[in-house]
């Protein structure tokens, strides 16, 4: 039987914002307030969050490394808790992370390097790969929402179709 490994996501430590002159979040009106609202948090409240899958530990920053995937990992997320794979691409930090239902219910994440092709594989328990995700993304949207950046009703309904996921991905 093989081993079986935890993934954790944690908050770090607080960085200082980048002061672009004239830099805006959204130039050109494409946006919707809540979206707007999570890359403005994102951009003034930015810092480390230390991504972990069994041995292996990846620091990323939340708005030049989660932004451009945050508003794709839950349709990711409730893909996985179907049992279908779905994969997460860092293209400033040279990686990719795949994450595929195996046949034992268990969750296979290949770690990849764009530039290495090397590759390490972990096999995850589902309820806790799903709960690491949802965790994170609750977390981060009330960290918004507490910070005026993001309204409540909008953070419920984008957690809305993973709410019960964490209950019933076993």
């Amino acid at each position: 039987m093989r081993e079986e490994h935890r993934m954790s996501i944690d908050f770090k430590e607080a960085l200082e914002p980048d002061d672009f002159e004239g830099f805006e979040i959204d130039p050109l009106g494409e946006l919707s307030p809540f979206e707007r609202g999570v890359h403005q948090f994102a951009h003034d409240h930015d810092r480390h969050i230390r991504f972990r899958v069994g041995n292996d530990s990846t620091v990323v920053e939340a708005f030049r490394d989660v932004i451009p995937i945050f508003f794709d990992l839950s349709g990711g997320v409730v893909d996985l808790a179907a049992g279908n794979s779905f994969s997460l691409e860092l293209p400033e930090l040279g990686q990719s992370i795949g994450f595929s239902v195996a046949a034992d219910g268990t969750v296979r994440c290949e770690l990849r390097g764009f530039n290495t092709g090397a590759a390490k594989e972990y096999f995850l328990a589902k309820e806790n790969t799903i709960g690491a995700f949802v965790g994170f993304m609750s977390e981060f949207l009330r960290q918004a929402v507490s910070a005026g950046c993001v309204l409540e009703s909008d953070a419920a309904t984008f957690l809305a179709p993973l709410s019960s996921l964490t209950k019933s991905s076993s």
